[in-house]
This record gives C-alpha cells, structure tokens and sequence, in this order.
C-alpha cells in the first residue's frame, strides 16, 4: 500500500470512530446496522430572495460495511437509511442528485463512499 493509500485509510478510521452515529441501512426486507457519517445540505432560493429549501443528506459510509444479504454492494435508489435521534426517527431515501448516480466513492481508493438521499419521512420514536 502507497503512503496515499495508507493516509486515506487512517482518515477513513478516524472519521469511523469519531464521527458517525448507528444507522440502519435497508433494501427491501433486508437490512444492515453500520455507523455512518451525515453530512447535509439545503440548498435553493429564488431570485427574489425568498427562500426555498431542499433537504437533502448524505451519508458517508465505509464502503466495506455496506453487506446485504451476504453480499458488499453499493447504494442504489429506493434504499433506505434510518436514523433515531432522541425521541424522533428519520427516514432518508437513497436517490440520485441533479442528474448524477445516487452513490460516489469519497476517496481514489474506494474506501468510503457517499450516499445521496432526501428526508421523507419523520416519526416518534417508539
């Protein structure tokens, strides 16, 4: 492994241990617990000057935690990420953004990755 590889790998880590939350990542009935990174945006305004908001969110992931059904894979539209925050759960759907796929890698090495979603659904948490 180059020293590139290597520093992006040791960044990798560090955001793991330190900067992701428990997230339930879901195709169809299938479902894995991974730790992730959100990572948002709102994004929109008219030029008016009033605002328009679009909630959007990424997730960073760990491309090698990404196994459903036995399998490592990569996001695709429709999955779903659920994240409980208190007394509220969070439900992000994984979909394409302006015109690009729904998933990037992050990194040259393909060690973590980024999955575009929107917001679309909010519930209490049970």
């Amino acid at each position: 492994m180059n020293m590139l590889a290597t520093g992006s790998a040791w960044l990798a880590a560090q955001r793991k241990e330190f900067l992701t939350v428990e997230v339930a990542y879901a195709r169809g009935e299938n479902s894995v617990t991974i730790d992730a990174t959100p990572g948002r945006s709102e994004t929109g305004a008219s030029p008016e000057g009033s605002e328009i908001r679009n909630r959007d969110m990424d997730w960073i992931i760990t491309a090698a935690d990404l196994v459903i059904d036995g399998q490592v894979t990569t996001p695709q539209s429709g999955d779903s990420i659920t994240q409980t925050d208190g007394a509220k759960v969070y439900t992000f759907t994984v979909l394409p953004r302006d015109g690009d796929k729904e998933w990037r890698y992050c990194d040259s090495y393909r060690v973590s990755l980024r999955a575009h979603c929107k917001l679309t659904k909010v519930a209490d948490a049970d």
